[in-house]
């Protein structure tokens, strides 16, 4: 029973933990296409 518990919670974490770099990632890349955009309206 313990070690159904703590694979699950393993699983959530590793679960949680992709997610969060996913969410890491697209912040990136929307932030470099916004400044791209800035960058375009000032020249």
């Amino acid at each position: 029973m313990n070690k159904m518990l703590i694979i699950l919670f393993g699983i959530l974490t590793i679960l949680s933990y992709s997610s969060k770099a996913q969410i890491i990632t697209c912040c990136k890349n929307c932030y470099r296409e916004n400044s791209q955009i800035k960058n375009k309206k000032y020249d």
